[in-house]
């Protein structure tokens, strides 16, 4: 299954907590937080160590955005 179909069944859970959609959002190259938005990122961050990270944000214990990076860098490597 892909990327719709998955947010589709988070969407639909039971309970009903999130609300979600997909929106591409312009480039952004350092993968910026965005208020009330979890952004998923891809790009060569090179040897950082890391294959993928997570990034919340919190106020008064409520996430209020979120980043998640992933590292197209070890990709390429397994590739080779």
């Amino acid at each position: 299954e892909g990327v719709d179909e998955e947010v589709l069944k988070w969407d639909m859970g039971t309970p009903d907590a999130l609300t979600l959609e997909i929106v591409q959002e312009p480039v952004d190259p350092e993968c910026s937080p965005s208020p009330g938005k979890l952004k998923v990122c891809n790009g060569d961050y090179g040897e950082t160590g890391w294959r993928g990270l997570n990034i919340n944000v919190l106020r008064n214990g409520k996430v209020v955005n979120s980043v998640a990076k992933m590292n197209e860098y070890y990709l390429a490597q397994a590739r080779k």
